[in-house]
């Protein structure tokens, strides 16, 4: 299913079991795709509705609808320094793009518990999360991640 070529379309295209097709759609399905009659696509109306279909000339058959799973099956939560100026909102941009659930903004290394030179640890909700800081590489290594009643247990 991931390899069929998918079109947007409206709803005042589709007919009962059938979609209409504009001539820029019959252009792009069959010089641009190359897709013959008979071959199969997916058609989205940008509102989450899918369905498979089967071109048919002027017209595409509607075989069934598809579910689409759009939500990641796990919850990420993105620890974000606040940037400089507007930044931010590149980053929400970005991070609903990729499907992160949560953005956790921080501030300076103030705000953070410093544990030793290079380890820090903050609060997030009810977890503790403990990190190291490669300040040469700019890397951030994530060292622990526990709620906050279950780390300082020994």
């Amino acid at each position: 299913m991931s390899q069929l070529q998918r079109i947007a379309i409206t709803s005042s295209q589709l007919q009962q079991e059938q979609i209409l097709l504009t001539p820029q759609q019959q252009h792009y399905l069959g010089r641009v795709l190359r897709l013959r009659e008979g071959d199969r696509f997916i058609a989205m109306d940008g509102k989450g509705k899918w369905w498979l279909a089967q071109l048919q000339g002027e017209k595409a058959q509607i075989l069934e609808p598809l579910t689409v799973e759009t939500e990641l099956p796990v919850s990420i939560t993105l620890i974000v320094a606040l940037p400089k100026g507007n930044g931010f909102d590149d980053v929400v941009r970005a991070c609903t793009e990729l499907g992160v659930a949560v953005i956790a903004p921080v501030g300076k290394r103030s705000h953070f518990l410093k544990t030793s030179d290079h380890e820090y640890r903050i609060r997030v909700g009810d977890y503790r999360v403990r990190y190291e800081i490669d300040d040469e590489s700019q890397l951030v290594q994530l060292l622990q991640c526990k709620h906050r009643k279950d780390v300082y247990r020994k």
